[in-house]
């Protein structure tokens, strides 16, 4: 998805790893990986939150979840196993 990419924040997020880099960034810095998961990278977002990501995926997307705009405070938990989490140990 590119820069349509849900997570895509170039003034947040200064690196993008995949699990192989990462994986070789631990080992050069004197860790080993113990565990990696997608589980438990979700979050709560809010409906609005939602609405609007969905526009940068496509205008008619955000048109189909308008009717959740009152809902818009409401949360609810996503986890797009989008995320990684890595657990690492000194080598």
């Amino acid at each position: 998805m590119g820069p349509k990419w849900h997570h895509y924040k170039h003034a947040e997020h200064l690196f993008h790893f995949d699990p192989a880099t990462a994986r070789t960034l631990l080992e050069k810095a004197g860790f080993a990986e113990v565990e990696r998961r997608a589980t438990l990278g979700g979050k709560y977002v809010s409906l609005d939150f939602i609405v609007e990501r969905a526009n940068r995926l496509h205008p008619i997307v955000s048109k189909l979840l308008t009717p959740l705009r009152p809902l818009g405070r409401a949360s609810v938990y996503v986890n797009l196993f989008d995320e990684m989490i890595l657990i690492a140990r000194p080598a």
